[in-house]
């Protein structure tokens, strides 16, 4: 009842520090509240928030308290650590969602030092993207993308040459888009 969690935790031998940014998205796609802060955690250590305390003030994100409608539609926590980026979605009316006609769900392929890497990009919530690609197997796939945001994969051949060729889709969206490789 005191809200959505954020943990962090550090196996390393030596202290992270790190930007951590909460964005909560209404349920058009747009961003509607939005902090930041710089963390700290210690070796082998971890740290806990609740949303309560990096908003400076609760917002019912878990739908616990039923005031109505919730609110935000998408809540994601960000974490960046020298480059390295972590990301996590709480969606905050459940995991039903209804099947869009186009989320705005785009993936380009780059070859660099011999690897192919995919953004995948979309103006709405996509959730579960997949990355259907044969041939190749993809560093992550089956993961929620937050409106506006990407997300870079790194792919591993299994069998054949050339370019990556396939599909990307979302469980809410109605149709798959095609991989766009430049040349």
């Amino acid at each position: 009842l005191s809200g959505v969690g954020v943990h962090v935790v550090n196996d390393g031998p030596e202290p992270v520090q790190g930007g951590l940014r909460i964005t909560l998205f209404d349920p058009a796609g747009n961003p509607v509240e939005e902090e930041a802060t710089t963390i700290e955690v210690p070796a082998r250590s971890q740290r806990h928030w609740t949303t309560a305390e990096l908003l400076g003030g609760f917002r019912d994100l878990t739908n616990a308290y039923r005031f109505g409608p919730p609110a935000f539609d998408v809540v994601r926590v960000h974490l960046d650590v020298d480059g390295t980026v972590c990301e996590s979605v709480h969606l905050p009316g459940g995991v039903g969602r209804p099947v869009e006609p186009d989320l705005g769900l785009e993936a380009a392929a780059v070859h660099r030092d011999g690897t192919w890497e995919v953004t995948v990009g979309t103006l709405r919530f996509a959730q579960w993207v997949a990355l259907d690609l044969p041939g190749f197997l993809p560093s992550d796939s089956w993961f929620h993308l937050a409106p506006g945001s990407e997300r870079t994969v790194t792919l591993r051949a299994t069998g054949g040459d050339g370019p990556p060729k396939g599909r990307i889709r979302a469980l809410n969206g109605l149709r798959s888009v095609p991989l766009t490789v430049p040349g």
